[in-house]
């Protein structure tokens, strides 16, 4: 989310609506992928219920990854 637009309850608003969507649709369970590093996004979704499922390693690291390593290979 742009940073001019959060913490007004944006995410957390459309999190609770998509929930509710799918749970209208008949769905169950819902699964979510989230970085590790993604602390705000952890904290969202722990307050909407979710809670660890599993972890997940990626093939090719996300841009976010590949930038602290190239960082940390230059210091």
């Amino acid at each position: 989310m742009h940073p001019g637009h959060r913490r007004r309850g944006l995410a957390t608003a459309i999190t609770a609506a998509l929930a509710a969507a799918a749970a209208g649709r008949g769905v169950t369970g819902i699964y979510l992928q989230v970085e590790d590093g993604n602390l705000p996004a952890r904290r969202l979704y722990r307050r909407a219920g979710f809670i660890a499922h599993h972890g997940y390693h990626y093939r090719v690291a996300p841009p976010d990854a590949l930038r602290l390593a190239d960082n940390g290979l230059e210091s």
